[in-house]
């Protein structure tokens, strides 16, 4: 994945990479430089990898593009109907009654879904 590449993903989630992207830029140009240079361009490599990682996981999914691993606790975008607003709840797929579920109960018109993020962690 080029520098453009990432930096355009990290810019569709709302993320400010103009230095980082135009540090990698420049990195990715670099000849000659020395270990000094492969070192850098490794570590900001690795930042940006590690932001668009997450980034990408924190996008909502339509449900025609994957369904998350069975049983797998996530985040569903119900859609707006004639009868309801559209809604954002907690719920999972389950295969096996080709629906998804939430304490029990299936869940209609689920159009999308994200990977709940990971829990707080005190600093």
């Amino acid at each position: 994945m080029t520098s453009a590449e990432r930096a355009e993903i990290l810019f569709q989630h709302g993320l400010e990479v103009v230095d980082v992207a135009i540090n990698l830029g420049a990195l990715d140009t670099c000849a000659n430089w020395g270990a000094r240079c492969a070192d850098d361009k490794k570590a900001i490599g690795r930042e940006i990898d590690a932001a668009v990682a997450e980034a990408l996981a924190a996008r909502w999914i339509p449900v025609t593009e994957r369904l998350p691993d069975h049983r797998r606790d996530v985040l569903v975008s119900i859609a707006k109907t004639e009868w309801r607003s559209a809604a954002t709840s907690f719920g999972w797929y389950s295969p096996s009654r080709g629906a998804w579920v939430f304490r029990g109960e299936p869940i209609y018109d689920v159009v999308a879904w994200q990977p709940l993020p990971a829990p707080w962690v005190t600093p």
